[in-house]
């Protein structure tokens, strides 16, 4: 295997930063036409192309961006769809190409690579018999076979776990910012996507204990109807009783709920989920604190107005799935 794809194969295992799968997509040099969010775009149409071939040995980052384009401004011509659809096909611009289906599933020489993009959960069964629900604009990491003591998988966003109970063999989930679950066989959920502020577990039932990977002695034992919030900023966990459980999993029913969400996390859901491009241009707006629920086919610009009846802030749109939020003068 030549050494783009060795990167690549590495970056799907976690082995690799990102950095490294960068390099390749940097030698085009029609980059510098994207903005920010589709080169983001651009490089996950990279890695799916590569999802559906590995051995492929002549990458050609000029022409992959030209395909990248051709298929970006076929997409809008596209009708029939749900409006989820829409969505999900004009902001990611065919990042599945190559593929049926919204998910891609891939096997690499250590570990099985589960994902989904914007607007899709999807079901999946691990060796053991645990059932995960990932949410959209998830990775999951996990080998084909549970063969040591522990039964370790790798988590990127949000997932709903229904571990299968196995008390000679402890089940963990390593999470962005040094975070770990230790569970034996219990019904949780987790919400770790790398632009929130914290990383979010919630049990339903069973036992679970939170802490850092590197820190056996910084742990947090929820019991069933607890969330342990890990606050980034500061690195210290919050436990807290949840009172609408719920809403914790309302995106399994196609809703999106906001309970005291301050905008900069609702931002985040919408760009998540719709593929959209939101950006907050004034910091003291990020912690204005909405409660509202909606459908997820509603759609973002309708949720961006509906908030702003209440919120002090204006909405300018600058294309097609892209808004700036500013202070109301």
């Amino acid at each position: 295997m030549d050494k783009k794809n060795s990167h690549i194969t590495k970056y799907l295992t976690g082995e690799a930063s990102e950095k490294e799968l960068e390099r390749i997509l940097m030698r085009s040099s029609k980059l510098e036409e994207l903005g920010d969010a589709d080169k983001k775009n651009f490089k996950s149409f990279i890695v799916a192309n590569y999802l559906s071939d590995l051995s492929t040995k002549n990458f050609d980052p000029d022409k992959a961006y030209d395909q990248f384009v051709r298929q970006y401004k076929k997409e809008p011509k596209i009708k029939h769809l749900r409006l989820r659809s829409i969505y999900r096909w004009t902001a990611v611009a065919a990042v599945f190409l190559m593929g049926l289906f919204y998910f891609f599933t891939h096997t690499t020489g250590k570990a099985m690579v589960f994902a989904t993009r914007s607007g899709e959960s999807r079901t999946l069964t691990l060796p053991d018999g645990t059932l995960v629900i990932l949410n959209n604009r998830s990775v999951l990491k996990y080998p084909k076979q549970f063969v040591k003591k522990d039964r370790i998988v790798h988590l990127e966003g949000e997932a709903f776990f229904d571990v299968k109970h196995n008390e000679n063999k402890p089940f963990r989930i390593y999470l962005p910012s040094d975070l770990k679950i230790k569970v034996l066989g219990t019904r949780f959920n987790v919400r770790a996507y790398p632009e929130d502020s914290k990383i979010e577990t919630t049990l339903f039932s069973g036992k679970v204990t939170v802490g850092l990977q590197k820190n056996s002695g910084r742990q947090s034992f929820l019991k069933p109807g607890e969330k342990a919030q890990f606050i980034k900023a500061d690195k210290r966990f919050v436990i807290k009783k949840v009172s609408h459980l719920n809403d914790v999993v309302a995106w399994q029913s196609n809703k999106l709920i906001f309970r005291k969400s301050n905008l900069q996390d609702i931002v985040n859901e919408l760009n998540r989920f719709y593929g959209t491009d939101i950006v907050i241009a004034e910091e003291n707006l990020k912690q204005q604190e909405f409660t509202a629920s909606f459908k997820q086919n509603t759609g973002p610009e309708e949720i961006l107005k509906s908030l702003q009846v209440t919120g002090n802030f204006n909405l300018k749109k600058t294309d097609k799935l892209k808004w700036i939020i500013t202070k109301r003068k």
